[in-house]
């Protein structure tokens, strides 16, 4: 589902975020002419500062996208205008809303890949989100050796052939939602986030 800013479909984003719930959203950035027109309009400076250091028209447009649609969502669940909203980064980047403590009040957490954002919501707890298209890796077999626990590599090493590719990629979007939800980025370290294969 695309949501966009003048249609229904924002309008009925359930605002009642319960403390023991989590609130996902895929969309779409390829947005027509007029929508980035209309995204662009409640981007702040620094944001719109970003977008124009973009080469690539189709990248600057999927940012504008993004941002604009993070900001829709969050005016919608704070009940405030989206261009008001304000961030801040954490210690390690991690970006909140301006006068909250880490992993306090409102929570969010964003993914790209591609064309489509994943978006994630929730209140007072620490949580991270990641969407990968499962795409062909080179040397997949030198990531693993680096990036996957002992364990991780014994799963992923008997698994037949056909289906390594689909568990390597379980393994790194869970392992790249742990670390945003630990805010360290990757000095937290991929191999301390060790997955377990059922």
């Amino acid at each position: 589902m695309m949501l966009r800013p003048d249609r229904e479909e924002h309008r009925q984003i359930d605002r009642g975020l319960a403390e023991d719930s989590l609130h996902l959203w895929l969309a779409r950035l390829d947005l027509d002419d007029a929508e980035s027109e209309k995204i662009w309009l409640i981007l702040d400076e620094t944001e719109r500062q970003r977008a124009l250091k973009f080469k690539l028209a189709g990248s600057r447009q999927r940012f504008v996208a993004g941002r604009g649609l993070l900001r829709l969502m969050l005016g919608h669940y704070l009940s405030a205008s989206p261009e008001s909203i304000k961030f801040e980064q954490g210690e390690h980047g991690k970006p909140r809303l301006v006068s909250t403590a880490p992993d306090q009040g409102l929570v969010f957490n964003v993914s790209h890949s591609a064309s489509l954002a994943l978006f994630g919501f929730a209140q007072n707890k620490k949580f991270g989100v990641d969407l990968e298209f499962m795409r062909q890796i080179n040397n997949t077999e030198g990531m693993v050796r680096r990036c996957f626990s002992i364990s991780e590599k014994s799963a992923w090493r008997a698994v037949h052939p056909n289906q390594q590719h689909r568990l390597f990629f379980s393994f790194w979007t869970a392992k790249e939602a742990m670390i945003k939800a630990d805010g360290q980025g990757m000095s937290l370290g991929v191999q301390r986030c060790q997955l377990e294969h059922h």
